[in-house]
């Protein structure tokens, strides 16, 4: 009699298993699978003003909460390549997330140490150098190195020279170059969390025309892994960086301008102001939670799609952006 094989997670599989880092949202977590695993690379995909950053920061502040409150009681390496950090944004969150009120804004911005490059050469040099001083610092002050992350990484690939076939397989070279080095990284128990861009997709009638049927064509294979479900006030797009790049990253995360608004009630947190923020990520008149007669307002929706995963299935769900931080649209019901 054949037994039936039992269904494995990732808790049964290692031993050294320590945990994902909570996104500060259990609607997110749970679409995620448990939220942001060490070990492994994901991408937040998207166009301007969907939260990328947001989500980014979000993430750099919870990985330091203690493991009983979803976070690795860890520290981040926050690479960037287009502006500074964000260091007010992140005070903001903190000061106004429910489960970061714990955690001192001074020791907060300490255990983030963030590195500026412009090009791939730069940002090689900080993935082979630069991290490793500052995780031997963020190792000796007993909150570990527990999550990279690059905003953006599409950046620095962009060049304003002409594409051609010797150009296209130059930058395969390279992304192939800075995935080992991700990879490697990823596997001295570190979470790697990527930024990356859209691009638009213009659709084809005639893409299959005259192909064998037994034919892959990438337009046709590309929604699979590179597009999510929901459909962007931005139009048709797609992942940046290729099919490549696809291939090296274990979950893409893809955040959307939906075009839809919905009504919010006022936010029932008693003893923080909530502000939530329109499309251009500028604060809407949000009620103060204890006023009473406030009735609330309407906000921009976004949505956030998890187009592949290592463990769980692909989804979507609503979000908006707040003082706070990215809400799902569920969170802030509840």
């Amino acid at each position: 009699m054949t037994s039936t094989p039992s269904i494995q997670t990732v808790h049964d599989l290692s031993t050294d298993f320590q945990g994902f880092i909570t996104t500060g949202d259990k609607y997110f977590d749970e679409a995620l699978g448990g939220g942001i695993l060490p070990g492994t690379i994901t991408e937040l995909v998207g166009s301007s003003s969907t939260g990328k950053t947001q989500l980014a920061l979000q993430l750099s502040l919870t990985v330091q909460l203690p493991r009983s409150q979803g976070g690795l009681g860890g520290s981040t390496c926050y690479i960037t390549t287009k502006i500074a950090l964000h260091t007010q944004r992140l005070l903001e969150i903190q000061a106004n997330h429910p489960l970061l009120s714990t955690l001192s804004p001074n020791e907060t911005l300490d255990r983030i140490k963030t590195v500026a490059t412009d090009n791939f050469p730069k940002l090689l040099r900080a993935l082979k150098e630069d991290i490793h001083i500052a995780k031997r610092t963020l190792d000796e002050s007993g909150f570990p190195l527990r999550l990279l992350i690059i905003d953006s990484v599409n950046f620095v690939f962009n060049t304003e020279t002409k594409t051609t076939a010797k150009s296209l397989i130059e930058r395969s070279k390279e992304v192939t170059e800075l995935a080992l080095i991700l990879h490697r990284l990823a596997s001295e128990n570190i979470a790697i969390l990527v930024i990356n861009d859209v691009n638009s997709v213009f659709n084809s009638n005639k893409t299959s025309v005259n192909k064998p049927s037994d034919t892959v064509i990438y337009i046709d294979q590309a929604r699979w892994f590179g597009r999510g479900d929901g459909a962007s006030a931005d139009g048709p797009v797609e992942a940046g960086m290729g099919l490549v790049w696809a291939n090296q990253i274990g979950t893409r995360i893809m955040l959307t301008r939906t075009g839809r608004r919905r009504y919010v009630p006022k936010f029932r947190e008693s003893k923080r102001q909530i502000v939530a923020f329109d499309d251009d990520n500028v604060a809407s008149s949000s009620p103060r939670p204890d006023d009473t007669n406030s009735e609330g307002t309407t906000i921009a929706l976004r949505q956030l799609s998890v187009v592949f995963s290592q463990f769980s299935a692909p989804s979507t769900l609503d979000y908006i952006i707040t003082s706070a931080g990215v809400v799902s649209q569920n969170a802030h019901e509840t």
